[in-house]
C-alpha cells in the first residue's frame, strides 16, 4: 500500500477530516465514490466468464448495461463531490454523464455476440477477458473527463472553490512516460487541457507515450495562474516535440 492509499484509507476512516481538505487535495487522494477500475474489471470478468460457461445468456446485456449506469455514475458523481463538495450534480455534468452511458451502451450487443460466437467455435475466453481492460478504463476516463468539465464550467464563477486551472501532476509509476513528465507541472485552464487532447489516463490514448495504460498521472485543480504559452506547449506535446 503506497502513501496515497493509506491517505484514502484514513479520510474514509475518519470522515470529518475531509472539510478541511481543498479540492485539490480531494481530488487527488479521489476521497468520492470515484469508482473503482479494478472492481469494476473485475465485475465485467464475472461476466464474461459466466456467458462464455452458460451460466447466464441475454441477461448479460442487461447485468452489463447495469453496471455501466453504476459505475460511470459514480465517478461523474464523485468527482463533483470532491471538487464541490456537494451531492447533485447539474444539469450540464448530467447531460455528459448519460451521454457517456449511452456511448457505452452501444457497444454492449456486440460484446454479447461476440462471446456467443467464440463460445461455439470453442476459441476460448483469453481475449474476451482482455478486452474487459477497455471498458474498465471508461471509470478513470469519466472521471477526469468530468474534472475538466467541472473546472472549466465553475471555475470562473464567482464564490467557487475551485479556479479554472488544472495543473498536471506525474503519478507514481516506474516506468516513466516521456510525455507525462513533459507534462509534469504544466498548468494551463481547463478548456485548454481539453481541447490539445492530452488527459491523463483514459487508455488507449494516442497523446501519451504509455498509451494511458497504468497511467497515474492526474489533472487537479489550481489556483496558480496558467503559464503564459500553455496553449503553444500543449500543442508542441501533442505534436510529439
Amino acid at each position: 500500500m503506497n502513501l496515497l492509499d493509506i491517505a484514502r484509507s484514513a479520510v474514509k476512516a475518519v470522515p470529518q477530516v475531509r472539510k478541511y481538505l481543498t479540492p485539490r487535495t480531494r481530488v487527488a487522494l479521489k476521497v468520492g465514490e470515484t469508482g473503482d477500475y479494478d472492481g469494476y474489471l473485475i465485475d465485467i470478468e464475472k461476466l464474461v466468464q459466466q456467458l462464455y460457461d452458460s451460466k447466464i445468456g441475454a441477461d448479460f446485456e442487461d447485468k452489463l448495461k447495469e453496471l455501466i449506469k453504476k459505475k460511470l455514475s459514480e465517478a461523474y458523481n464523485g468527482a463533483w463531490y470532491d471538487l464541490m463538495d456537494t451531492e447533485d450534480i447539474p444539469a450540464y455534468l448530467d447531460a455528459e454523464l448519460q451521454a457517456a452511458i449511452e456511448e457505452q451502451y452501444t457497444f454492449v450487443n456486440q460484446y454479447y455476440e461476440d462471446i456467443i460466437r467464440d463460445r461455439g467455435l470453442a476459441i476460448g475466453v483469453t481475449a474476451l477477458l482482455a478486452r474487459a481492460a477497455l471498458w474498465a478504463n471508461k471509470v478513470p476516463e469519466s472521471y477526469n473527463n468530468a474534472v475538466m468539465l467541472i473546472a472549466a464550467e465553475e471555475g470562473a464563477k464567482p464564490n467557487t472553490p475551485i479556479g479554472e486551472n488544472l495543473i498536471w501532476m506525474e503519478g507514481d509509476t516506474e516506468k516513466k512516460c516521456s510525455t507525462c513528465l513533459a507534462l509534469d507541472g504544466l498548468i494551463a485552464s481547463a478548456r485548454d487541457w481539453m481541447e490539445s487532447g492530452l488527459h491523463p489516463q483514459m487508455a488507449p490514448n494516442e497523446y501519451l507515450e504509455c498509451g494511458g495504460w497504468k497511467c497515474q498521472c492526474r489533472l487537479l485543480p489550481t489556483l496558480e495562474t496558467a503559464d503564459a504559452n500553455a496553449p503553444e506547449r500543449l500543442s508542441q506535446i501533442a505534436a510529439g516535440r
